[in-house]
């Protein structure tokens, strides 16, 4: 059924909102798909997003929420344009039809019928200007790919192979639980304040105090700590000095963000966070640690994976409308052998929808591997690189480069 194919892809792709306003409820015949539609029209008109769960949260008629998961995710989305188009005809015939039923047509229905002829044309006008937008030639586009914006990941292996971290883009990380990924990416996103890129993150593992001190200790180095006896360890601790210390976090100041955690109110919306840090405060690289953590809303277990997936879509989507590199970190579904692509968890659209994926692994020999296992710009994969932790300092550096371990960010030359 048409009305069930154009409900099913207003639910399942957040791109098909255009179509929303040369839509109505007439052109509904079924009572549940005008119920539906009415909520989407609604949302829609008062900016809010649409999906099934936001859907199914507002639908008056509570015994029928379960019919809302018979509207196929599965339907083609590049059929939308010739799907409202069959729709709009069909509400022009039903207009027709009753014309001439009461009117028969007559001279003085001759205005009224002039009127749905019109309206039909400019509906499949207004549709097929919606495609044509989609159209570019591709002689006019005006890009160097070859010189696309990138922010460095801090260390020079990794930027051989990729190139950088390039804006528009989603990266995905995995590995075990204990590898490094949350400590690594806490370090790329300090370069990136190192290159002059405000950054904003999710964690939804650290409270802030505690990501904070993590963050200090990386920008600190070994240069500045100093040793105290930590009562409840029993144990010698490095620390930063107070000097030190004030001096990083007013570095920082206006730089990085945090998604504040122990916010307790309704509003849970990460990409929603992520758009104000860009447009208020400049924010272009981000981080959102981990996909398994993330507050999104799903309704319960048979449609979790779709959420899953189309919060990682909406990911790509801020990513590509922003122009800002996102970081994404995700747990792998195993926990023995060699991670590939198919063993992050989740649906297989996380890795498919990334330009990037990378696993992090501790060795046997204490050193960290970084292995890319998805490059989708230049093809690279199952390459990687090898790092050195200092757990004093909390910071990564190359296997290769021993002058790494004296690395200095800006808050020491500012």
């Amino acid at each position: 059924m048409i009305e069930n194919a154009v409900i099913s892809i207003l639910l399942y792709d957040a791109n098909s909102s255009f179509y929303i306003p040369q839509l109505n409820l007439d052109d509904f015949t079924d009572e549940y798909a005008r119920e539906i539609f009415g909520v989407i029209k609604k949302l829609y008109e008062n900016g809010e997003k649409i999906d099934l769960v936001t859907v199914l949260s507002k639908l008056s008629f509570s015994k029928e929420r379960s019919k809302l998961y018979d509207y196929n995710a599965g339907i083609v989305v590049s059929n939308m344009a010739d799907y409202v188009r069959q729709l709009k005809t069909e509400t022009a015939k039903r207009k027709l039809k009753h014309l001439l039923r009461n009117g028969e047509l007559r001279l003085a229905y001759g205005d009224e019928t002039l009127e749905v002829v019109k309206d039909i044309g400019k509906s499949l006008n207004e549709i097929d200007a919606i495609s044509s937008s989609k159209l570019i030639d591709v002689g006019t586009i005006d890009a160097d790919w070859g010189n696309r914006e990138f922010v460095s990941s801090g260390f020079s292996n990794i930027d051989k192979m990729i190139g950088g971290f390039h804006f528009g883009e989603l990266t995905v990380w995995s590995g075990r639980s204990g590898q490094g990924k949350s400590t690594f990416l806490s370090q790329v996103m300090l370069e990136s304040v190192n290159k002059g890129y405000k950054v904003c993150a999710y964690s939804g593992e650290l409270i802030n105090a505690q990501f904070q001190n993590g963050l200090v200790l990386q920008a600190c180095g070994t240069e500045h700590l100093e040793k105290r006896y930590d009562m409840n360890k029993q144990c010698d601790v490095y620390v930063p000095n107070k000097e030190a210390k004030n001096k990083i976090l007013s570095w920082l100041k206006g730089k990085f963000y945090l998604y504040n955690n122990e916010f307790t109110g309704n509003d849970n919306n990460i990409i929603e966070v992520f758009k104000l840090a860009n447009k208020k405060y400049g924010c272009r690289v981000f981080l959102v640690d981990n996909l398994m953590t993330a507050k999104y809303d799903y309704g319960g277990k048979e449609s979790y994976y779709v959420q899953q997936s189309q919060f990682v879509g909406e990911l790509v989507r801020f990513a590509k409308t922003y122009n800002v590199h996102v970081h994404l970190i995700a747990h792998p579904k195993k926990t023995q052998g060699e991670l590939t692509k198919e063993d992050i968890a989740g649906s297989l659209d996380i890795t498919n929808r990334a330009d990037n994926a990378f696993t992090v692994n501790r060795c046997e020999d204490g050193t960290t591997e970084v292995k890319i296992l998805k490059n989708r710009s230049d093809g690279i994969q199952n390459q990687f690189c090898r790092f050195i932790f200092d757990a004093n300092t909390k910071r990564f550096r190359q296997a290769n480069n021993d002058m790494s371990k004296y690395k200095k960010y800006g808050w020491e030359y500012e």
